[in-house]
């Protein structure tokens, strides 16, 4: 997607992350929020926006030669440090929250290849590469770097990440399968292979209680499996449901959110799931192009790559209250 605002957006950057007086978007697709603050990662214009979520006002923006951002795909964010993946340059971006500062981790000794999910758990920072089927682990604290082979272990092209008592868990897209990866050994301790549709291009993953729910991308559908009893996995809801490219999912209190790219809204599902209360949906003629949802105490989050900002919903009256831009 082209961002016709690019050019205003950079006319106006600063650089080391000044607060600035006006706000743009570019292909925003991915949230990550540290406290009240919101981040955005723009994924065409290469910069990372950070966001007072009560306000809607921007603070700062991160970006330009420093940062070395390309087609930044991925963020993780903690109270002293956030982490971004280039999905452009192979990298990952790191700064730290209180500083002008910024690290560039690239090259082979890290085996980024086109760096599509992270998570940090425990002072480690996984990065899931989708073109070579590897985890990347880094110690933050001693910067010790294993890579973790894991097409050999039936997981291809991982798309996503979940942390959950000790296991990392990693949906592979094109082998249609879930792995576990214990966080203390790194050995691949569970194996879930789909069948029947169940598990169709799995992508965005969410824990409810003992359950993680899959977003299949290929079938717009969800899918669930008790990581306890390592059960075997159900189809809850399919396209039929109003589900559509299904790319980020979220969870508050007893409802889960799937956000729709071609659906054009957002589901609302009960976390026990489609039968009973069924499926509703919000932000139909709101939204164009839903890419990441964030929850922030009672409000609903959502970036839209298309309409290039980010809607603010109250999750009180499911009704958008603020469009962030």
């Amino acid at each position: 997607m082209s961002f016709a605002g690019l050019t205003l957006l950079l006319a106006g950057f600063v650089s080391n992350g000044e607060a600035l007086a006006a706000s743009n978007f570019g292909e925003p697709t991915a949230l990550t929020a540290v406290g009240n603050d919101l981040y955005v990662v723009n994924t065409s214009a290469n910069v990372v926006t950070e966001v007072n979520s009560s306000s809607g006002k921007i603070i700062r923006m991160f970006g330009g030669s420093k940062y070395e951002m390309n087609s930044p795909v991925a963020i993780v964010a903690t109270m002293n440090n956030v982490w971004v993946a280039n999905f452009g340059n192979n990298s990952v971006t790191e700064w730290g929250t209180g500083s002008r500062n910024s690290t560039v981790l690239q090259g082979s000794k890290y085996d980024f290849s086109s760096p599509q999910s992270m998570i940090y758990e425990d002072g480690m920072l996984w990065v899931a590469n989708l073109h070579s089927s590897t985890i990347t682990t880094i110690s933050i604290a001693t910067h010790k770097i294993r890579i973790l082979h894991i097409a050999s272990e039936g997981c291809l092209s991982p798309t996503a990440l979940i942390f959950s008592n000790g296991t990392v868990w990693a949906s592979c897209s094109e082998s249609n399968s879930i792995i576990g990866i214990s966080s203390t050994t790194y050995k691949v301790t569970s194996d879930i292979q789909g069948s029947d549709d169940k598990l169709d291009g799995p992508g965005p993953i969410l824990l409810v209680g003992n359950h993680l729910w899959v977003a299949n991308v290929a079938s717009s559908s969800l899918s669930k499996f008790d990581v306890s009893g390592r059960s075997h996995v159900h189809l809850l809801c399919h396209f039929s449901d109003g589900f559509m490219t299904p790319e980020s999912v979220a969870l508050s209190g007893d409802f889960v959110f799937v956000a729709n790219m071609l659906g054009h809204d957002v589901s609302l599902v009960s976390s026990t799931g489609c039968q009973g209360v069924g499926v509703h949906h919000i932000g139909s003629g709101e939204l164009q192009e839903p890419t990441a949802l964030e929850v922030i105490g009672d409000n609903l989050f959502v970036a839209d790559a298309q309409k290039q900002d980010v809607i603010k919903f109250s999750l009180k009256t499911m009704k958008m209250v603020e469009i962030i831009r």
